[in-house]
């Protein structure tokens, strides 16, 4: 390599061209001693409190080169980086999402891999818009997502457009972002995101090393769909639901005081409802059972079996039983045209079922009016959907 008439002799401990004169080595922006283990300028791009070693000015790769590389004297790569917060998140805010899924704050991952976040404030219908971008290598990322207008406590999610040269723009590229309104920042989930990380950034080098931590356990993925529909409920949902809606053989009111009067698995007393006084109606153990299974055949068959063939859409047992169990929490005429849930009946219809798409349709019904309660069997249908999971086991406490 010639550089201002100079001949340079590349090695193999930096993969930086080496000064026999100097004895030091070109890393593009910075020179560096190998001798002091220092470069012999300070880094341009600050670091983080959320890792104290970013903060230092001069060391090499966190003072770890035998697992890191800094191709240009600025950063290590963003790959290395980001793995390494994600096996030692260190202090750096967090939000759990649920009970597979934690989210990291987005200005925190963000400075420690040496990017901006950038927020331009908008107006009464949307209370701006953030930019994330990410320059390393000649090769870029921008995360962008607006800050739509929630209730107080309302913790809206976003399927944040992911853009660069090296990805293919022909797809959607998104990752799920949450923003949490009691502490007014954004939480992004990093799996998703180091995915994008490894197609813009080549993987980075194999040097035998493990991680001092195990790494996270990956989601058991969602079961192909079949060839053939699924029109009928796992024995599974059932229990599911009863674990939610509890059984009550005495009648009660499930929104006090508007007289919403309940018996057994959940059943509606129509022709009470509205009443200020309790009609004490009582049932035996057989009766709930009994109407807890025409309830639940009719809630699919009403609309949403009808709607799945005349769509022809094929959904695998964990996804049709997780439908299911939305269906019977919102009505029978839930997938009818003209009942206002256009967004769920979208999201089925398109066929995009990815984690981000996901967990953005079933948020759009979980808003600040809904009981912890109905927020948590969201949480719980969406890890149904993606993963087969069929505890009830998302516990939710509204932010105060």
């Amino acid at each position: 390599m010639d550089i201002a008439g100079e001949s340079w002799a590349f090695t193999q401990y930096t993969v930086h061209p080496f000064d026999p004169v100097l004895n030091i080595y070109y890393a593009q922006a910075r020179m560096y001693d190998a001798g002091d283990r220092r470069f012999m300028a300070v880094d341009i791009i600050k670091g983080s409190v959320s890792n104290v070693q970013t903060i230092l000015p001069y060391i090499y790769c966190l003072n770890n080169p035998l697992v890191y590389i800094d191709l240009f004297g600025l950063q290590e790569n963003p790959v290395d980086a980001l793995k390494k917060i994600i096996d030692d998140p260190g202090e750096i805010d967090s939000f759990k999402f649920s009970k597979n899924e934690t989210h990291y704050y987005v200005r925190d991952v963000f400075e420690i891999l040496g990017g901006t976040v950038d927020l331009v404030k908008g107006s009464v219908f949307n209370k701006g818009s953030v930019t994330v971008s990410l320059t390393y290598d000649n090769k870029s990322i921008t995360i962008k997502y607006d800050l739509l207008v929630a209730y107080p406590y309302n913790i809206c999610t976003y399927g944040a457009t992911v853009e660069s040269p090296s990805l293919d723009q022909t797809k959607n590229n998104y990752v799920v972002v949450t923003h949490h309104p009691g502490k007014n920042k954004s939480y992004i989930e990093l799996n998703k995101l180091l995915e994008y990380f490894k197609k813009i950034w080549c993987e980075p080098r194999n040097t035998g090393y493990t991680p001092s931590r195990k790494p996270r356990p990956t989601p058991t993925p969602t079961p192909p769909k079949t060839s053939t529909q699924i029109l009928v409920y796992s024995p599974m949902l059932e229990r599911f639901i009863k674990d939610y809606e509890k059984c009550s053989l005495i009648s009660y009111d499930a929104n006090p005081p508007l007289g919403d009067w309940t018996i057994g698995w959940g059943h509606k007393l129509h022709e009470y409802i509205g009443n200020k006084n309790n009609p004490n109606i009582s049932w035996t153990q057989a009766e709930a059972d009994s109407t807890f299974t025409s309830d639940l055949n009719r809630m699919i068959n009403t609309t949403f079996v009808p709607f799945l063939k005349d769509n022809n859409i094929m959904l695998s047992q964990n996804q049709f039983d997780a439908m299911t169990s939305f269906t019977y929490n919102f009505g029978e005429y839930t997938w009818d045209a003209n009942t206002g849930y256009e967004t769920i009946r979208n999201f089925i219809s398109a066929g995009d079922y990815s984690q981000a798409a996901t967990r953005v349709a079933f948020s759009m019904y979980m808003g600040s009016r809904q009981p912890d309660g109905l927020i948590a069997r969201r949480n719980d249908e969406i890890e149904m959907f993606l993963y087969s999971d069929y505890s009830r086991d998302y516990n939710y406490t509204r932010p105060r």
